[in-house]
């Protein structure tokens, strides 16, 4: 069986091999990193700027990151919601907002025709340099993610989550959730939105990523359209180093839910660390392909104990988090979490098998062409590369990198993350069995 994978993925990496999405980088008139790939198959275009904004530079206005970014759909100092909304509808392009602990990031989707697209590009360039920061657009937004903490605070999992990152990150910027809380967002005044905006929405701060049928040429020119509308500003000072947890936790917060949510894990990788790779496999193998990954078997499959049973990878700036996953009832939670730490475990101690690692080795190389099948995924991707800084190749070698992988590689990164002496668990749920 071992010897049909290894055939099968020579077979795949020596055959004909898929054409990843060609990128070229520069530096703007301005000084602004432009990333660009041109795709011809459809008439459009994706621009996505990306700042140095996101919640890890928060400081004690939990929350605000996520609220500024929020605003920038507020509409313009020229225009407000209404009017912004309307003058957008008739370009008929979409403006959208993200942001997460490392970034925030404003993106357009237009036609290229002229016509559509400069219209829709001069909207993208007024929320990017003059956002409407009104009272009025202040207490909307707060308003929506009162409703989104809200939610939060209903899901189970997500309290889960949130737990388990405050507890992972103590004392670091990571630690924070993005939403932040009720109490800090309600403290927030319209002079700490705009002080957060002059600070970090600059262009030493900032990348730009141009996807689709425009040539270089009028990429160079939307890009240094947008850098000569920015101040050049302060670069944000690099995120601490992640202290490295010593000692096993369990934690447990209460809940009214008749389903217990685990989180079990540590800390993670750069995207630039040398474990990066290894750890991708190895996570795709132990929780990250789904039905077939070791974790569900020996959950879920082989004992049942759980509806689902997963493991995921999160790198970011500074340390991410390697985190295992699953929901069990009450009842079952004892024996689900044993069945867990001893996968962990063994894990850690004695590596995963060679077919297990050759099949998540095959199905991450072919599997990683449908990743990129949209223009959205792509300028996804490519933004990731631009703001940590991988190389332009970085699509290209993806599954080269992966093919390299040895088992060996594996086995040594989870021994170095999987440690059981210093293993994070927290449980969200009961304290005690529901009743039927």
């Amino acid at each position: 069986m071992i010897g049909l994978w290894l055939l099968v993925l020579t077979f795949f990496i020596s055959g004909p091999a898929w054409a990843a999405p060609e990128i070229h980088s520069w530096q703007s008139e301005h000084g602004v990193p432009v990333y660009f790939s041109n795709l011809p198959e459809i008439e459009m275009v994706d621009i996505e700027v990306t700042f140095d904004a996101g919640s890890a530079r928060d400081g004690s206005s939990k929350g605000i990151s996520n609220l500024v970014n929020q605003m920038l759909l507020e509409g313009t100092e020229d225009l407000d919601v209404e009017a912004f909304n309307r003058t957008l509808g008739l370009t008929g392009a979409s403006i959208s907002v993200g942001s997460s602990k490392d970034t925030a990031s404003i993106s357009m989707r237009s036609l290229v025709d002229v016509d559509k697209l400069q219209p829709a590009f001069n909207l993208l360039r007024d929320v990017i340099s003059r956002p409407r920061f009104d009272s009025k657009s202040i207490e909307r937004t707060k308003a929506r993610v009162a409703v989104e903490l809200e939610y939060r605070a209903q899901s189970p999992g997500s309290r889960a989550s949130d737990r388990f990152a405050s507890l992972l990150y103590d004392g670091h910027p990571y630690s924070s959730r993005p939403l932040g809380d009720e109490a800090t967002i309600q403290n927030i005044t319209e002079d700490d939105v705009v002080r957060y905006y002059d600070t970090y929405y600059v262009r030493r701060n900032m990348v730009i990523v141009i996807v689709g049928n425009v040539s270089r040429e009028k990429a160079s020119e939307l890009a240094n359209g947008l850098g000569n509308i920015i101040p050049l500003g302060a670069k944000a000072k690099k995120l601490p180093l992640v202290k490295k947890q010593t000692k096993a936790v369990l934690d447990r917060v209460q809940f009214s839910s008749i389903q217990s949510h685990v989180r079990m894990g540590g800390l993670g990788v750069e995207r630039t660390h040398p474990h990066y790779f290894p750890l991708v496999v190895g996570n795709h193998a132990l929780g990250g392909n789904g039905l077939v990954s070791l974790l569900f078997r020996r959950v879920r499959e082989e004992r049942g104990l759980a509806y689902s049973a997963y493991s995921y990878l999160a790198p970011m700036a500074r340390s991410g988090a390697f985190v295992a996953g699953m929901q069990t009832d009450r009842s079952q939670e004892e024996q689900a979490l044993q069945v867990m730490g001893d996968t962990l475990e063994s894990v850690a101690k004695n590596g995963l098998s060679e077919e297990d690692i050759a099949a998540a080795k095959l199905n991450l190389i072919n599997g990683f062409p449908l990743k990129l099948d949209t223009n959205a995924e792509i300028v996804s991707y490519i933004s990731m590369i631009a703001f940590y800084g991988l190389p332009t190749d970085y699509l290209e070698n993806f599954q080269k990198s992966i093919a390299a992988v040895t088992s060996e590689d594996v086995g040594a990164a989870l021994r170095q993350y999987l440690k059981k002496d210093s293993l994070l668990t927290v449980i969200v749920g009961p304290d005690t069995p529901v009743a039927d």
